[in-house]
């Protein structure tokens, strides 16, 4: 699959990011932080594989935001 997103996954990833701002800036201050930004990272990537146009890893789907954003 190309490292191209589709718009229905700009959608959700525009709507998970204004949900969950410090997924978009990397800064917890908990001391679970690193546990929270899995867990977030790792539905994001649940709701993105869900809208269809194929299946990506969390990590591929880290790559390909890194990418496009």
């Amino acid at each position: 699959m190309a490292s191209k997103m589709q718009d229905a996954h700009w959608l959700i990833l525009i709507d998970f990011m204004e949900k969950h701002p410090s997924l978009a800036t990397g800064k917890f201050t908990s001391a679970s932080g690193k546990d929270q930004y899995k867990k977030l990272w790792l539905e994001l990537a649940g709701l993105l594989n869900g809208a269809g146009y194929g299946q990506r890893t969390l990590e591929k789907w880290q790559k390909v935001i890194k990418l496009w954003c």
